[in-house]
This record gives C-alpha cells, structure tokens and sequence, in this order.
C-alpha cells in the first residue's frame, strides 16, 4: 500500500534522523535511520516498490524482511495518524 504523510504532521531532519510533530496532539516523534528514509521517500512521492527496493540495496536485507520492516513501520505511523 502507497501513503502519504498526513497534512496535520510537521518534520525536520536533525543528524540523520527525522523529528515529527503532530500538529493536533502536539506529540513529537523521532525516527531512526530506516524511518527516516522510508518516510522522505514517502514525502517525495516514492512508490511502496520502489521504497522497498531501496531498503533491500542500503540494508542488504532480503525481500520478505524489507516487505515487513516497510509494512511494519507504515502501519504503526498510520495508527498514529502519522500517515494516511
């Protein structure tokens, strides 16, 4: 599945990391390495597939481990109402 970030959330990139703000809670997040590639893919308009290939090249993890960070970490931030 594609998302988007949701319009509610504010970002800055600080060493490598994301920091998040969700504007309607005023809950700030702060994002590894991974989240943070995933997530300005994301940001940029980057398809599921294309993220995913991207998590197999940097981290030389296999399909299904790439599948399952990707999907994992997607569907914790869309709980959140990080994403949509």
């Amino acid at each position: 599945m594609d998302y988007t970030i949701s319009k509610s959330i504010s970002f800055v990139e600080s060493d490598k990391h994301l920091l998040l703000l969700n504007l309607k809670d005023n809950r700030y997040y702060s994002l590894d390495e991974l989240g943070s590639m995933i997530l300005t893919m994301i940001h940029t308009g980057e398809k599921q597939n294309r993220i995913i290939n991207e998590i197999i090249a940097k981290y030389e993890v296999d399909y299904d481990t790439a599948v399952l960070d990707y999907n994992n970490f997607c569907k914790e931030l869309y709980r959140k109402g990080l994403l949509v």
